[in-house]
């Protein structure tokens, strides 16, 4: 035990970050449509196919009415903190170049990125849709998004969160945003009527979860590192 105890690396201060490389956000693939509300006719076979063929179609007829609204919100969250980070005083290498998985955009080997900087950044879009949940027929507005501050040196995160808008998210917790009560759709015919005023929301969303990334990593730089003299 103690020979395991002196291998393990000892971190003296805090790292030194004098630049960061930042991988940008990219735009989800897919909007969702989660119903759970039908979920107790999933206990009978014949009705759980019927279920689950029901919201494969309402997914599919959501994405085909939101296609020509969707807004690439993907730049708007980067641009966010990028700029707050150089605000901050922190020169940002923006990784745009980044060879990425066609399924997975957001899967980054951090080992293959060639950069000299100390920090990297990364910004994802986790998720952008709408729920239903067991309790109640509503639809509820769902954005989340995630960022990590890793340390190159030590091969750690010192920030890495999802912070939570809509359906997911909880009164006075600090990575959540509570959704305006104006945004609930009582059933699917009202979510789809509503769509020009859903691509508003979901673009609202973003904006107020980028900034409230960006504070938060600026929170993490300044409590977590230091800048060189």
């Amino acid at each position: 035990m103690l020979s395991a105890c002196a291998a393990r690396p000892k971190f003296v201060g805090k790292p030194v970050v004098t630049r960061i490389a930042l991988i940008p956000a990219s735009d989800p693939l897919t909007l969702t449509l989660q119903n759970q509300n039908g979920v107790v006719q999933t206990l009978f076979p014949i009705a759980a196919l019927g279920f689950h063929l029901d919201s494969k179609a309402k997914a599919k007829l959501f994405n085909e009415r939101m296609a020509s609204r969707r807004r690439s919100l993907a730049p708007r969250l980067t641009a966010t903190v990028v700029d707050a980070l150089r605000a901050a005083g922190y020169p940002v290498e923006v990784l745009d170049n980044l060879v990425r998985p066609a399924d997975d955009p957001d899967d980054i080997d951090y080992a293959h990125i060639k950069t000299d900087a100390e920090a990297i950044v990364q910004l994802r879009i986790n998720e952008i849709g709408m729920f239903s949940s067991k309790l109640s027929p509503d639809y509820l507005p769902r954005v989340n998004v995630d960022g990590k501050l890793y340390i190159r040196s030590r091969d750690d995160s010192v920030y890495d969160e999802t912070l939570y808008y809509g359906v997911d998210a909880k009164a006075g917790k600090p990575w959540a945003i509570v959704s305006d009560p104006r945004y609930v759709y009582p059933n699917f015919e009202d979510v789809m009527s509503r769509a020009d005023e859903l691509s508003v929301v979901f673009e609202n969303a973003t904006i107020a979860l980028s900034n409230l990334l960006a504070t938060q990593l600026q929170e993490a730089l300044a409590t977590q590192t230091q800048k060189a003299a």
